[in-house]
């Protein structure tokens, strides 16, 4: 090919303003050899395609069928599925109200029960095809950690009572109280009246009894039915979680249908103890496919944790005495953070009253939310002083509500004696001139702030006023 025929641009076969130029030209180049030689070769020299950015840039922004947001597209569709919902719901209650309207008394009510076990049975049913939550809730005291556990995920899961398993860990706290231990027993002796003779027993730790019965629930229960289990452990980081889980953290990956990603040999006794907590020491086959998989693995000595069994724990995070956790155990949960002072979950609290017999007029001006916020208010004024201030926080659970007079109230008391303490050993041990200067008293013991919990709630009123009051 001559290079007028190279250089020569590509046309379409039939007539048309449409044409492409080649993108490779031709070029010379001499190349070496050894002992000196060298010779004159010629190669395709090829081009790189350019765009024009601000070109480029209008085409993408006005092409039409581009896609829209997907978060837009996401609540759209949310919004749809919420209002077909409801049409269809108001549609069978019409229905349900037409063919009421036909029965007599005990007609009515033989079907109003019908109909209400068939919702129940769906709720389950959808309770049972939710993934499991493995979350740890944490916050400052008395924000409602154990309360928003139960009222909230508890609820969702539909986790009944008798499915719970509940335990806390402390400094003690080990691996055998967590999945089990083995303990000597004295038990009398048949051969020797009289006298007693030392034999072992294994007592399975609370996360084996969860498991026994998230695997009875899975494995001998029919389809459609399965309740979901719940293990709650409180005050997680007053043990040390990496000595008390032990090969147990390897189970806490969960793949997306709610299963661990891992398995793990579980020594004999403790499998043992499993098969006989969870009744299925004679069982073979199960009902579900969940279930068939948890004994397969258990003929080979492995366990998972099943997609039934849901993990929850609490901590507080101003806790002083605590165990360290490290990123590869927190990486593997879910977190929810409760801040103090939010109303939202104040609840029954909002209308509750101080009560103090002692200075009546005082205390029956501060509702006892609006005292927790000034509270946390004059202690966040000295976050320079103060470290961790996020958690030297309380929340409006942080006291127990009691019937006095007939109402539900605060007493003065529990404040004098738990609040100011808290105060007084948590919040500013190293700065209690702070509380002194503040109050205008001298606060040399507890005994001094406790006497002056008038002066202190007549400076917290002035504390508040001034914040609520704008600047001139």
């Amino acid at each position: 090919m001559s290079d007028q025929e190279r250089k020569a641009p590509l046309k379409l076969s039939q007539p048309g303003k449409l044409e492409l130029k080649k993108t490779v030209e031709a070029g010379q180049v001499r190349q070496s050899f050894s002992h000196g030689r060298s010779k004159v070769v010629t190669v395709d020299v090829r081009k790189k395609r350019t765009f024009s950015s601000a070109t480029n840039a209008g085409d993408i922004g006005s092409s039409e069928g581009a896609s829209a947001n997907p978060l837009e597209e996401a609540l759209d569709s949310a919004r749809r599925e919420n209002e077909r919902r409801r049409v269809e719901q108001n549609q069978l209650n019409a229905i349900r109200a037409a063919i009421l309207s036909q029965l007599d008394g005990r007609g009515r009510l033989a079907c109003t029960i019908r109909w209400r076990a068939d919702e129940l049975q769906t709720q389950l049913e959808a309770a049972a095809s939710m993934l499991p939550e493995q979350l740890i809730i944490f916050g400052p005291p008395g924000t409602g950690k154990s309360h928003i556990l139960r009222s909230t995920y508890l609820n969702k899961l539909r986790i009944e009572r008798e499915c719970v398993v509940q335990t806390i860990f402390h400094p003690e706290y080990t691996y055998g109280d967590f999945v089990g231990k083995l303990l000597p027993l004295s038990v009398p002796d048949l051969n020797s009246p009289g006298r007693s003779t030392v034999t072992y027993r294994f007592y399975p730790g609370h996360f084996l009894l969860a498991l026994a019965k998230a695997y009875r629930e899975a494995i001998l229960v029919p389809a459609g039915v399965v309740r979901n289990v719940a293990l709650v452990i409180d005050e997680l980081n007053r043990g040390n979680c990496a000595s008390i889980f032990g090969s147990i953290f390897q189970l806490l990956d969960r793949d997306t249908r709610g299963r661990s990603s891992y398995r793990i040999h579980l020594p004999e006794m403790e499998l043992m103890a499993l098969r006989e907590q969870a009744e299925i020491s004679d069982i073979d086959q199960a009902s579900t496919a969940e279930g068939r998989h948890l004994l397969e693995l258990m003929r080979s000595g492995e366990i998972v944790i099943p997609r039934n069994l849901s993990i929850f724990a609490t901590m507080n995070t101003s806790d002083d005495s605590i165990y360290y956790m490290d990123s590869a155990f927190k990486r593997r949960w879910e977190w929810e953070y409760l801040a103090a002072g939010t109303r939202g979950r104040a609840g029954d609290l909002v209308n509750v009253q101080i009560f103090d017999d002692v200075e009546p007029a005082l205390s029956a001006a501060w509702k006892w939310v609006d005292f927790v916020d000034a509270v946390n208010s004059f202690i966040l004024s000295h976050s320079e002083s103060i470290r961790h201030i996020e958690d030297k926080q309380i929340g409006y659970r942080f006291i127990r509500p009691e019937v006095v007079n007939d109402a539900v109230a605060i007493p003065a008391s529990k404040i004098r004696n738990k609040l100011l303490f808290f105060l007084w050993d948590t919040v500013f041990p190293r700065h209690r001139s702070l509380l002194a200067d503040a109050m205008g008293v001298s606060l040399r013991t507890f005994a001094d702030l406790s006497d002056h919990l008038d002066r202190f709630m007549i400076m917290l009123w002035d504390f508040r006023s001034a914040a609520l009051t704008p600047d001139d």
